[in-house]
């Protein structure tokens, strides 16, 4: 089973705290919000790498990679 094989990352306090200075910093509101919140999760579990086929509905901040897959498939 899938689920098996994942980890469950618990809430943690700091990550409304990141989440908010990511949204205030960058002006973001609405949707964009639930993709700051995932950053906001990275962060606080010092998580670097991003997988995703979206990379453009996600901005740039420092520790984070945002890789598309077709990057992986690229450089192999």
């Amino acid at each position: 089973m899938l689920t098996s094989e994942l980890t469950l990352l618990a809430e943690k306090p700091e990550i409304f705290t990141y989440w908010l200075e990511l949204v205030t910093a960058h002006n973001i509101k609405g949707k964009r919000t639930h993709d700051l919140r995932l950053l906001a999760v990275m962060k606080a579990h010092q998580i670097s790498n991003l997988l995703t086929f979206n990379p453009e509905d996600f901005i740039a901040i420092p520790g984070v990679n945002i890789i598309h897959p077709q990057e992986i498939v690229n450089s192999s």
